[in-house]
């Protein structure tokens, strides 16, 4: 067997295949400010995981634009490195694109600014819906930035901004001529929502350096998911 894929299943036994496969729980609330249904949302931790305690609070964006959370629910966790089932690309999986995690590094560390060095303003409904809507055109969910309309084809003839500052500022650090961003998805994951069995909307999230059964789960995502890693970058 492949030894690569042997540190995967391993990981997978680590982590086990039944409730122990959950990390742990969150709760997801509105921020208050945006107005594209979308985020920023407030997450709040309600059983520890991946470094973070109970009550431990983080902002959130989705990554998937037609699936949906509930307030009320508690939800399981699975932490992952791509999008699954749900959303306008995610029903195969939908890897976690670098310019995603380029922005929500930026994002949670306070220091994202526009294409025109402009600082991100978490209280500006126009900067806060700019930036779900870069990820959401970035991870090929049925938005452009100008028409609402056309979905990126992956490609980098096929980009366009419309406009969007925060997906200029992305495209130039993964793919420009001089990148910035050479970290591929850094410390940014995908947790999974789960209720009662049901999957719900993904959102994003940072994690420690990975441990042996993260890094094992990576590489059996990198292993599902390469051929759609080749089409989406296939710059």
């Amino acid at each position: 067997m492949n030894r690569l894929i042997v540190v995967a299943v391993v990981a997978l036994l680590v982590l086990g295949l039944s409730d122990s496969a959950f990390a742990g729980t969150v709760k997801l609330s509105d921020s208050g400010v945006g107005t594209t249904n979308g985020g920023e949302f407030i997450a709040t931790v309600q059983s520890a995981f991946a470094g973070l305690s109970a009550g431990d609070q983080f902002g959130t964006f989705c990554t998937e634009k037609n699936e949906y959370i509930n307030y009320s629910r508690t939800y399981d966790v699975v932490i992952a490195t791509w999008a699954w089932n749900g959303g306008n690309n995610t029903n195969s999986g939908d890897p976690l694109d670098f310019m995603t995690a380029y922005l929500y590094t930026q994002y949670r560390a306070g220091t994202l600014e526009d294409a025109d060095g402009n600082d991100f303003d978490g209280t500006s409904d126009d900067d806060v819906d700019d930036l779900q809507k870069a990820i959401w055109y970035i991870e090929q969910e049925d938005y452009d930035s100008s028409t609402q309309s056309e979905v990126w084809d992956g490609t980098k003839a096929g980009f366009d901004d419309g406009g969007n500052g925060y997906l200029e500022k992305a495209f130039d650090a993964v793919h420009g001529s001089t990148p910035t961003w050479t970290d591929g998805i850094g410390d940014v994951r995908i947790m999974q929502l789960w209720y009662n069995g049901t999957l719900a909307q993904d959102q994003l999230m940072l994690v420690p350096l990975p441990s042996a059964a993260y890094l094992g789960l990576a590489l059996l995502g990198g292993m599902m998911f390469v051929r759609r890693i080749r089409r989406k970058r296939s710059f």
